[in-house]
């Protein structure tokens, strides 16, 4: 618990400094590094980084993808990026046609692609039309911690009922259903200290906002399983160490992979705010 604290003490002061410069080039940044290294590490984990020439390519891949909307917007990278990449992963194929096997070029190529895809989704964000793009950023990021945290303490003292138990032996039904209480009270909270920041300059549904939080908090329930899924396969504890107290990147961010896309998606065809 103390090296979680220590983490989270020097993690946070970042996460805030991103917040604050969201729109600037330092989060495409942030957003870049947490993909590589979320990419490095489920292909170390997986054991699908044998071959040094597609662990480069899907690392890069990953790393630039957080600036193509930026720098040349969604339809060129479209058109132009995902083509030349497919390419170049089809080129190193038939050079290694001997060896190779099909699950050693499809499984990094798809998560190359996904986990950036979904974290970008952040960025995406950004560009909101009523100019609300961090409220979306930090309910993202309410559902996806705020209610782990819930979920925890809950599931510590009222947990009976095992929620997964083969895939994540501490996670519990009350534990799911505290997580879900708590990230709801949480959002709304910050719905109330945005919307008071603002001065009533946009109208915020508090009833959808009640809704994006129950279902964030099971997208962030299940991306957390999903994960365990994964290192329960391959008999790891933690998808890495750089993190002291959480493990690695992709242990302290696969909450986020399904919310992310899940709020961007409420973003664009359900508002919170108009």
């Amino acid at each position: 618990m103390r090296q979680r604290l220590l983490t989270a003490g020097i993690g946070l002061p970042i996460l805030i400094l991103v917040l604050i410069f969201h729109q600037t080039l330092l989060m495409d940044i942030a957003v870049a590094v947490v993909s590589v290294m979320g990419v490095y590490e489920i292909l170390v984990a997986t054991k699908y980084s044998e071959y040094l020439s597609v662990t480069l390519l899907c690392l890069i891949f990953a790393g630039c993808l957080p600036f193509v909307r930026r720098q040349f917007g969604l339809t060129t990278f479209g058109y132009i990026a995902v083509p030349v990449f497919l390419l170049l992963m089809a080129l190193i194929t038939l050079r290694h046609y001997h060896t190779v096997k099909l699950e050693q070029i499809c499984v990094p190529l798809s998560l190359s692609v996904l986990i950036p895809f979904s974290f970008s989704t952040l960025l995406y964000m950004r560009y909101d039309s009523t100019g609300n793009g961090l409220f979306y950023i930090m309910i993202t990021f309410a559902c996806a911690w705020l209610s782990d945290a819930g979920a925890y303490f809950v599931g510590r003292a009222f947990g009976k009922h095992k929620l997964a138990p083969e895939i994540s032996p501490k996670k519990t039904v009350e534990g799911a259903i505290g997580g879900a209480v708590f990230n709801v009270i949480c959002c709304l909270l910050v719905g109330l200290i945005y919307a008071a920041i603002r001065s009533g300059e946009h109208h915020l549904s508090y009833l959808l906002l009640i809704l994006v939080g129950i279902i964030g908090a099971l997208l962030a329930i299940l991306g957390d399983l999903l994960a365990s899924f994964v290192k329960r396969q391959r008999g790891i504890k933690d998808f890495g160490d750089i993190l002291p107290g959480h493990g690695g990147i992709l242990d302290r961010f696969d909450s986020v992979l399904l919310v992310a896309p899940f709020i961007y998606m409420v973003q664009q065809v359900f508002p919170l705010i108009s």
